[in-house]
């Protein structure tokens, strides 16, 4: 919602209506415990039907193996690196992160909210987080650039490509 909270039910829903109207990635910047059967069967099942789900690892800055959905199998666990490539302080880490990508202070749209209702005009560049990383793998950088090269690649060849092109930060 446009506080950044939600519910299971309205994950699930959103993930599974891209996947079965051809949505090949689906990008998360959300996330948080408890693990639910529920979206992982989604998951699941968005896999097989051929959708790459690439998630924000988390802001806690800890070893995390319980931030979902991208401690889920299969799920990309993104976390936040600074411009020099260095993990950024507030970044989980740990078993769930496959990748990392720019998370600090990131350019990104600021919701005004007016009588009309809300609009997304404004830019804000003090957003930090892995919500803000998550798109950079999701998005442009990475998953979306692969599938424009290689439109008939399976969900496996395309996660293996997007970690094919990485180096392990610490």
């Amino acid at each position: 919602n446009a506080g950044g909270s939600g519910s299971t039910t309205a994950a699930v829903a959103a993930i599974k209506y891209a996947s079965e109207n051809g949505a090949k990635i689906a990008s998360n910047s959300w996330g948080g415990a408890p693990f639910s059967n529920t979206l992982n069967d989604t998951i699941s099942y968005v896999h097989s039907i051929g959708t790459l789900v690439v998630a924000a690892a988390g802001n806690d800055g800890i070893y995390a193996n319980y931030f979902y959905p991208a401690c889920y199998d299969g799920v990309v666990g993104v976390a936040a690196t600074r411009s020099n490539d260095i993990k950024a302080s507030f970044s989980n880490f740990g078993p769930c992160v496959d990748i990392s990508a720019p998370g600090v202070y990131i350019l990104s749209l600021r919701a005004n909210r007016t009588n009309l209702g809300i609009s997304y005009d404004q830019y804000n560049s003090i957003l930090s987080g892995t919500s803000m990383a998550t798109p950079h793998v999701s998005g442009v950088a990475v998953a979306s650039l692969i599938l424009a090269q290689y439109p008939g690649i399976s969900l496996q060849e395309l996660h293996s490509r997007v970690m094919g092109g990485t180096d392990n930060i610490e």
